[in-house]
């Protein structure tokens, strides 16, 4: 199910439950798998894809904003999600 909510908002939405499998999977040495589940399920990944092609176009600046707001909650889940960001805005920037 699609749940709509703010880009940016939504890391204060989530960030509790970031923080909380974040910290589960680095005392065990695991990848934060769920984290990545939860990214997935608000649509986090699609944030800077253009609208035209089914993403929220999120600009470059609300990105920062949004990973800096998640490396508060998980430094790793964020670190993650911006090596995967870095190759969308490489494409929508490359003007």
């Amino acid at each position: 199910m699609k749940k709509t909510v703010n880009m940016i908002d939504i890391i204060d939405t989530i960030g509790p439950a970031i923080a909380d499998n974040g910290e589960k999977a680095d005392a065990t040495d695991q990848f934060s798998s769920d984290n990545y589940d939860m990214l997935g399920e608000y649509q986090v990944f699609s944030a800077m894809v253009p609208k035209n092609y089914g993403g929220a176009g999120l600009p470059y600046a609300d990105m920062a904003t949004m990973l800096r707001k998640l490396a508060a909650y998980h430094p790793s889940t964020a670190l993650s999600l911006s090596m995967h960001q870095h190759i969308i805005a490489a494409n929508v920037y490359k003007d």
